[in-house]
């Protein structure tokens, strides 16, 4: 191998300028291995030691960083739709009637968790349509849908409760 081949060699494996590799080389007496180290003590070329070092940390903190973000996006998507899903909660209320008057106001957020902890909530609000009480929801994100449901269901509880009184009253 000629010095220019050796030279352009050096220039590629050390990724040094072609003065640089030459010099080496020449301070070396042309022995590729000993340019190499020499380059290496001048600071030109990083030890294999460095350089695996180096690669472990560009991904240590890479791909870990990566996972943080995701990670941390998907907390702060699930941290906002909570928030959101409360604050709709809060500022929409269910309201019991009977006999036309407002009986009790409930904040959604406090009715979900008291179906969420006590399972007999459900039930105790179908038995109260046979009582007389009506629900209508209250808030700025209602729909007027909603309520013509809730009336329409509260309409067939009280029908359902009258055929059962008429037919109590037959049978006796």
């Amino acid at each position: 191998m000629d010095h220019f081949e050796m030279t352009e060699k050096l220039r590629e494996k050390a990724n040094v300028t072609y003065e640089e590799a030459k010099a080496a080389l020449e301070a070396s007496d042309w022995d590729l291995l000993e340019a190499i180290v020499h380059l290496e003590n001048q600071g030109k070329v990083e030890t294999p030691k460095q350089e695996t070092k180096k690669q472990t940390q560009q991904e240590g903190a890479g791909a870990p960083k990566k996972e943080q973000d995701n990670m941390s996006n998907i907390l702060q998507n699930i941290t906002n739709f909570i928030t959101n899903l409360v604050e709709k909660g809060n500022r929409n209320a269910l309201e019991v009637r009977r006999n036309d008057r407002i009986v009790l106001t409930l904040p959604l957020t406090v009715l979900v968790l008291l179906m969420l902890v006590f399972w007999i909530t459900i039930p105790a609000l179908i038995i109260s349509l046979f009582f007389g009480c009506r629900y209508r929801f209250t808030g700025r994100d209602i729909s007027q849908k909603v309520n013509d449901a809730m009336d329409t269901v509260a309409n067939k509880a009280e029908d359902l409760k009258d055929s059962l009184q008429q037919k109590a009253a037959t049978n006796e």
